[in-house]
């Protein structure tokens, strides 16, 4: 659906920041006309964003994951809004396939924010990474008509646990770097 939405947008830069995937992920991405660049993962989400930010060529950065597949998006409107908003961060829906109880399938909806000026915002945090001001100003955030698939928290028991893992460990260093910080423990 992302592919379709942007034929017909010629100013728009399709970039994939690899991080080290033992998949088809390069291969898929150029031939969806991507732009491929790499970045070694050193166990920081934010890190990795960052640098992506650095990477593209355009000033508007609207990040999509691996692991998230456009349902709808109304790129035109899309555009109307930056034009509208070009201090805010845009936030999509998420519809988070995961378990709910007994191991039973369920969908959660959620907000998040993935649209903004490279100029004015960056990643925080190196798991549960924010977006946040390089001059520290409060956040304004509008939605845009853009709902993505989200299958992160969803695979086998061993695939959950082994994040669940990841992402401790992760949380815990941050933790100790910023203990004064709440929402490390939020």
């Amino acid at each position: 659906h992302f592919k379709n939405a942007l034929k017909d947008a010629s100013d728009i830069e399709l970039l994939v920041v690899d991080t080290g995937s033992e998949d088809d992920t390069v291969k898929i991405a150029k031939e969806c006309g991507a732009r491929v660049e790499f970045f070694e993962w050193i166990n920081d989400f934010s890190a990795a964003r960052n640098a992506a930010i650095d990477m593209a060529h355009y000033e508007y950065i609207l990040f999509l994951d691996a692991d998230e597949h456009t349902e709808s998006m109304d790129i035109k409107e899309i555009k109307s809004l930056i034009k509208r908003y070009p201090e805010a961060i845009g936030r999509i829906e998420r519809r988070n396939r995961c378990y709910s109880g007994a191991d039973e399938e369920c969908i959660m909806t959620d907000r998040v924010e993935r649209l903004f000026s490279k100029s004015l915002y960056e990643y925080r945090y190196s798991i549960h990474e924010q977006v946040t001001r390089k001059d520290g100003k409060e956040l304004e955030a509008y939605e845009i008509p853009l709902t993505v698939y989200h299958e992160g928290y969803f695979g086998s028991k061993e695939e959950l646990k082994r994040k669940a893992q990841r992402n401790n460990d992760l949380l815990f260093k941050e933790m100790e770097n910023s203990p004064e910080d709440p929402y490390l423990y939020y």
